[in-house]
């Protein structure tokens, strides 16, 4: 009599914490916000800023004109003026992807 208690509780708990398990992950997975997922196309379109002091910026060209270029990188936005950058690489990646296939 015991034993078949015993059993009854172990696989209620079990369904309980498998349940409770089930629910955490969909949640992680559905619900949680967009700005926390990573954006995987968007991330293989960089473009790479090769500036004159040496410095290596990895980021998105958002508009380039005479005075200025505005760029996005994954923490912020920033204003360069045109003198300070060498050159400017865009879609690196893809550009490595397209030799592979």
């Amino acid at each position: 009599m015991w034993y078949n208690i015993n059993m009854r509780m172990k696989t209620f708990l079990i369904g309980v914490f498998t349940g409770i398990f089930v629910a955490v992950c969909l949640w992680l997975v559905f619900l949680m916000p967009e700005a926390n997922m990573v954006d995987l196309g968007r991330l293989m379109d960089r473009d790479t800023i090769f500036m004159e002091d040496g410095t290596i910026i990895r980021g998105w060209v958002l508009q380039e004109d005479v005075n200025s270029v505005f760029i996005e990188t994954k923490d912020s936005h920033m204003t360069i003026h045109p003198k300070s950058i060498r050159k400017i690489q865009r879609d690196v990646n893809k550009k490595y992807l397209r030799k592979l296939v």
